[in-house]
């Protein structure tokens, strides 16, 4: 697999016989209406590479029913995901063809500007101008931002074309298209990864307390750069949004906006490190431990811990009730222990689990939870709606935190590579998925 990185956009490619390709079978979604901007980027695509292959005696793509289903199918996948790949099912998906090839790409530009960096690398180029190929089919999904996720099959239907399968790399020259050619719309202020405040957005935070911050969030600080005693562990929020708190393994506190340092455990004496946190107002904090201990700073009373008592499971994740009184602690399988106001709705301890439970987010009336776990499997309980997971998905990278809405009508899911998951109404705003970090996410917050 080739994997180029332009400026405007991002690349990938694979050619492969489909009799000869061995892969594990991936879950994908139906393919969704087509809009009229992504059935006109796809009219543009096929078009393009057409000229290109007439202009050197090839004969030209003819337009593949099932290819274009596919091609469909994986752009869409792509797009929720927001990440580039190949689909693993290759083989499987174009079993009754010949040979077959693929080429993936995203950007914010236009048709002409993709397919021209289709040309400008061999490896694409060759599925272009593939003499063993005789049809083909184009998928466009459009993303809120502006973006467009493009899948190009291409196919032998029958084994005289694949006999003419070529493995030379075809000069670039003549390139025919100059053309601008279509693009997905403009983004909107509600759907840009810059929002206009109030239409939501959400901060990620890595092991080295770097912040990433997307939509209607501001960056106001990170430790990104600073050398730590113990890595990040966790964030979270004021109740403004104002501000947020970065806790560290060893009970270490990072204050930024209008967040206020009430204490720390740094260099205190911990039996177990510190492993989630939960926030009261603009001046008050919970850390939990992984033996369940919980350590209570400013505004934060508190109202019990499992300090001391023998658990299944070691501590994960931690949520607040509405009032601030109350707290629940979640175990890595799932079991729920509730302290002050918050009551215990249901849980998966005891149940077994595809992949451990990472984090957890509490309802906005503190009537319910959600519980991740790490492949981004989500189990509600109480007034908690479900609204889509990951789980049963193949993931680049593990889920290692979730965060709702300010309505409780969605939640976002992160993974340790940056990748953002939504679901609901909750509106995808960015993500680091695919851009080098100097360290993973460990959590985020909204």
């Amino acid at each position: 697999m080739l994997d180029v990185r332009p400026v405007r956009g991002v690349l990938a490619v694979v050619l492969m016989a489909a009799a000869l390709v061995t892969s594990a079978p991936v879950l994908t979604a139906p393919a969704g209406a087509v809009s009229g901007h992504e059935a006109t980027v796809a009219g543009d695509l096929l078009g393009f590479a057409n000229r290109e292959r007439v202009a050197r005696g090839l004969p030209a793509l003819q337009l593949d029913d099932h290819a274009t289903g596919k091609a469909q199918e994986w752009a869409e996948y792509m797009r929720s995901r927001n990440t580039l790949s190949h689909r693993s099912d290759f083989k499987s998906s174009f079993s009754g063809y010949s040979a077959a090839g693929e080429n993936v790409g995203e950007t914010e530009g236009t048709a002409g500007e993709l397919h021209r960096m289709w040309m400008g690398s061999s490896e694409h180029r060759r599925n272009l101008l593939q003499p063993g190929f005789d049809a083909a089919g184009v998928g466009v999904a459009c993303a809120g931002d502006g973006r467009m996720w493009v899948v190009l099959d291409a196919v032998a239907r029958d084994s005289s074309t694949a006999n003419r399968f070529s493995s030379a790399t075809p000069a670039s020259s003549p390139q025919t298209v100059a053309d601008a050619g279509s693009r997905c719309a403009e983004p909107t202020a509600s759907a840009a990864t810059v929002g206009a405040p109030g239409s939501g957005g959400y901060w990620l935070v890595a092991r080295d307390g770097g912040i990433f911050s997307f939509g209607d969030v501001g960056f106001l600080g990170s430790t990104g750069g600073m050398r730590l005693n113990q890595p990040i562990v966790t964030m979270a929020p004021t109740s403004t949004r104002k501000g947020y708190w970065l806790f560290a393994r060893d009970g270490g506190i990072f204050n930024y906006g209008d967040a206020g340092f009430a204490g720390a455990m740094g260099g205190g004496p911990l039996v177990a490190p510190i492993v989630a946190a939960a926030a009261r107002g603009t001046n008050g904090y919970w850390m939990a431990a992984a033996d369940g201990g919980v350590f209570n700073f400013g505004t934060a009373p508190f109202a019990g811990a499992m300090g001391g008592h023998r658990l299944n499971a070691p501590i994960v994740g931690m949520a607040a009730t509405r009032s601030g009184n109350g707290y629940w602690l979640v175990a890595s399988d799932g079991g729920i222990f509730a302290f002050g106001d918050a009551r215990f709705y249901g849980s998966t301890g005891g149940q077994r689990l595809n992949q451990p439970i990472v984090a957890m987010a509490a309802t906005p009336s503190g009537n319910g939870y959600w519980l991740v776990a790490r492949d981004g499997g989500i189990f509600a309980y109480g007034d908690a709606g479900f609204y889509g997971s990951t789980g049963g998905r193949p993931l680049n990278r593990p889920v290692v935190t979730m965060t709702r809405t300010p309505s409780g009508g969605g939640y976002w899911l992160v993974a340790s590579d940056g990748g953002v998951f939504n679901f609901g109404n909750a509106a995808y705003r960015g993500s680091t998925g695919g851009v080098y970090l100097n360290q993973p996410v460990v959590g985020g917050a909204a």
